[in-house]
């Protein structure tokens, strides 16, 4: 359980603050984007993969961290082959904290929108070529909250979506392809996969995830082992 304790979804959406975060977050997103984003702060707080998300937070290290979020991909519009040194160019009184749509209409007809699937964590910042993004570039994930908060998205929508399709229609999650048998061998698959109604692209294995959770339970158990001393 969060440590805010149980609140039921639609008794939160009920609540005077929430409606005042919702009137906020309309003033500079579409309603769907703000919809969106006010999902995940319930599941922030209350929801019931935030424990899962706050050991990931706790005892993943940082590259482990990235490494979720860039592998766990969701379809969305992007701009292509432009990031902050070009929008600062191009727009002098640009914000990071812009919206797509508001970088659009400022650019006008310089720049056409495409599709694909990129991280949670994409942002009009980000460099983008051929639907993939460049963290030698630029990245937001150096933001430390920027980090926690799209590795508890990741958290949600991977742990929470494949954890309904096993108890609910007895199915198991698909991971992509790894190594195997030969280490040595560096092949690895993209995954198209359905969860909550969104398709998603993942190059998720099982050994990378076995690797990962390894490390972290035992920096979980190193670090309970000092506090009873």
């Amino acid at each position: 359980m969060a440590k805010n304790g149980y609140v039921s979804l639609g008794n939160w959406l009920k609540e005077k603050k929430t409606g005042e975060t919702l009137k906020e977050l309309l003033q500079t997103r579409t309603s769907h984007e703000a919809l969106v984003q006010l999902v995940d702060l319930f599941h922030s707080k209350y929801g019931s993969t935030r424990a899962v998300a706050d050991f990931f937070n706790s005892y993943f290290n940082r590259e482990e961290k990235e490494s979720l979020i860039r592998d766990y991909r969701v379809q969305t519009r992007y701009i292509p082959r432009i990031h902050e040194p070009v929008l600062r160019r191009f727009i002098p009184d640009f914000s990071d904290t812009w919206t797509l749509e508001e970088v659009v209409q400022k650019l006008g007809n310089r720049v056409e929108l495409e599709e694909g699937f990129l991280p949670v964590c994409y942002g009009v910042t980000c460099y983008i070529e051929y639907g993939q993004c460049f963290p030698n570039v630029n990245c937001r994930l150096k933001d430390q909250k920027l980090l926690e908060d799209s590795l508890r998205r990741v958290a949600r929508r991977l742990v929470y979506g494949y954890r309904n399709r096993f108890v609910h229609q007895a199915r198991l999650p698909i991971l992509a392809s790894g190594a195997g048998k030969n280490e040595k061998a560096q092949f690895s698959s993209i995954v198209f996969d359905l969860l909550d109604d969104t398709i998603v692209e993942h190059s998720l294995d099982l050994n990378s995830l076995l690797k990962t959770f390894q490390s972290s339970l035992r920096r979980f158990f190193d670090t309970s082992t000092e506090i009873r001393h």
